[in-house]
This record gives structure tokens, sequence and C-alpha cells, in this order.
């Protein structure tokens, strides 16, 4: 996963946001991956706030993304890519992209 904080951050966020948009269009947002996925959006949040969160936060990433392998094959290449245009407009806002943004993309309350 290497050591870089703020990477790791950026980077699994955004699958993870991607991912959690295409499973809630798929009606997946109840699913225990999808549960899994909210708290790592948590945990890379606390990550993104304070990079020496990164050992302790690092299987809560781990698991966020054995749970994207579980979920990618119930997911349609079309509903990540609308994952991803979404991220984009996200990403582009005054408020950028958050953990209340992947649990809507879940269809969680926030």
């Amino acid at each position: 996963m290497g050591a870089d904080a703020a990477r790791v951050a950026n980077m699994a966020g955004r699958l993870v946001y991607i991912v959690c948009h295409a499973a809630g269009l798929h009606g997946l947002g109840e699913t225990p991956e999808a549960r899994i996925l909210a708290g790592t959006a948590n945990a890379l949040a606390d990550i993104a706030e304070t990079p020496a969160e990164l050992d302790r936060q690092r299987g809560a990433v781990i698991a966020g993304l054995q749970a994207i392998d579980r979920l990618m094959p119930k997911l349609h290449t079309f509903s990540l890519a609308a994952g991803s245009l979404e991220l984009d407009n996200l990403l582009h806002s005054a408020n950028g992209m958050g953990t209340a943004d992947v649990r809507r993309a879940l269809g969680m309350r926030a």
C-alpha cells in the first residue's frame, strides 16, 4: 500500500467513491461490502486529515479494497463510468468530496 498517506487517501478515496456510486445504482448500497466501504471512507478521511493515522487505519483500507474486489463482478462498466463522472463533478465543486458523498452515493443517510 505504501507509506505516502496523502496518495493512499487520494487514490483509494477515488476508487471507493466510484465503486460506491456504482453499487448504489445497482441497489447494493445496503450490502455488507457497501457498509465496509462506508467505513473505509471514514478511515481515508482520517488519513487525509492526519497522515500519521495511516498505520492505524491500514486494516480498514485493505478491508475496503477487498470489499471492492467482491463487488466488482456485480457492477456494470457503465455504472462505474457514471461514478467516475460524478466524482469528477464533486472534485470540481466548491466543497469537493467527503464521507457524506460516499454515503449518499450508496443511498445511506449521510
